[in-house]
């Protein structure tokens, strides 16, 4: 879930890497949602369809509002998976090839990513290594030779040492702090909405009506 919210969070990055895991969790719990919702909608829509069809197309509606906000986060998700290869997201593009180019592209979407940094970033799924081609900064050895403090004495005492100072703010919260919570609330949303919609439509109906 935490991917999912992360890919969300980076709905316009095209730029980077995504490791597999992450990039397959996303499309799994996008899918789930998707389904969810559709599933929804078809049993609303028989269910009520003649009590009340509004509610099956406010449903239905949902059900498509998802689908096209979650375009853009699959486009600079899927790009950033392919740059993970060490491809163009350009090679996003076969997918307009019926059938065939739907094949291919699943396949390299579905290749382990490259190891170490790429032309694309720093490998995901490698903890960082400042020694490393292609992080940025110094490493401990390029650190000594440039400092400018590197040929003075080290017998010369020097200014005493500081104590550890405490942070000057908040240390930053997981977004999702408690898991169970966040699943209740995913569940209570479109729970809460589908029954404003069913009483709530009717009641405004029957006010109308009456006058």
């Amino acid at each position: 879930m935490n991917w999912y919210l992360a890919a969300l969070r980076n709905f316009a990055n095209f730029n980077g890497r995504t490791r597999r895991s992450e990039y397959w969790i996303f499309r799994l719990v996008d899918f789930l949602i998707g389904a969810g919702l559709l599933a929804m909608a078809i049993v609303v829509s028989r269910i009520l369809h003649d009590r009340a069809p509004a509610v099956g197309v406010s449903v239905t509606v949902l059900f498509l509002a998802y689908e096209l906000i979650m375009v853009l986060p699959n486009w600079a998700a899927s790009v950033r998976r392919l740059h993970d290869t060490n491809r163009s997201g350009a090679a996003l593009l076969l997918g307009l090839i019926p059938f065939v180019g739907g094949i291919i592209l699943l396949v390299l979407l579905s290749t382990a990513g490259t190891r170490g940094p790429n032309s694309y970033g720093p490998d995901p799924t490698m903890p960082f290594d400042p020694n490393q081609a292609g992080w940025p900064g110094l490493g401990p050895a390029q650190a000594s030779a440039a400092s400018p403090y590197s040929g003075y004495d080290a017998s010369v005492p020097g200014p005493p040492a500081y104590a550890a100072q405490p942070y000057p703010y908040t240390p930053p919260q997981p977004f999702i702090q408690s898991v169970p919570k966040f699943l209740l609330r995913l569940v209570l949303v479109p729970v809460l909405l589908l029954l404003l919609c069913m009483f709530g439509g009717a009641a405004l109906s029957d006010l109308a009506r009456g006058h």
